[in-house]
């Protein structure tokens, strides 16, 4: 039986998750797809807004289909406020991954990316289409993977890392929590936490705390 589920967000993103759903049940029929929940748009697919879910009062599938890091926390830890929903992994038909790969939940990886062998991936991270995820990496929460990226071996985003399209992180490196890494930029070396840091080889052009 399929189970329901909903897509929060109405931006060019959710409507990219919404072809993602399509294209696992095409695989395999799986989910009921109900609309977008919005808290601003208001056109016919928007079924709700958050405290549409907070108050939801059956078992719903939600996945948060949001770039944003910190704003997709914010809403994972309101959501989780009602044990009726709940957060699927969502994950293309055409990604090649290992099955020794420990994931957490409300995970989304986009179509042809290739994940390998020992890998963790936290809770709410969204991995773009076409990225690469080497032996060993590390992906804490809520930690976006924008397309075309490459995360090598044993590197380590830490929690709420955004990083830019077409970057790259080299091997046994690490991104601190809540660093934003450029489009294009290549981490030679460990970046701080609360950065913006850009450029080949990476440099830290902001603190984000100020």
């Amino acid at each position: 039986m399929k189970k329901d589920i909903v897509i929060v967000g109405a931006s060019g993103f959710a409507q990219e998750i919404k072809w993602l759903i399509d294209r696992i049940n095409s695989a395999t029929p799986c989910w009921n797809f109900l609309g977008y929940i919005n808290n601003c748009a208001s056109d016919g697919n928007v079924i709700g807004n958050d405290d549409y879910l907070c108050n939801y009062s059956k078992e719903l599938y939600v996945v948060i289909a949001i770039a944003d890091t910190a704003l997709r926390c914010r809403l994972a830890a309101l959501f989780h406020k009602n044990g009726l929903l709940k957060f699927p992994n969502l994950i293309d038909p055409s990604v090649i991954m290992s099955e020794a790969i420990l994931t957490g939940e409300g995970n989304i990886i986009c179509a042809g990316s290739v994940l390998t062998v020992g890998i963790e991936i936290g809770n709410f991270c969204i991995i773009n289409l076409d990225c690469t995820v080497g032996h060993g990496a590390v992906v804490e929460d809520f930690v976006t993977v924008n397309p075309s990226v490459s995360i090598s071996g044993n590197a380590r985003l830490s929690k709420g890392v955004s990083m830019g399209t077409g970057s790259q992180i080299l091997q046994g490196r690490c991104v601190g929590e809540n660093t934003v890494i450029g489009t294009g930029s290549v981490v030679l070396r460990d970046i701080p936490n609360d950065c913006t840091a850009v450029g080949v080889p990476t440099k830290v052009i902001k603190d984000r705390r100020k």
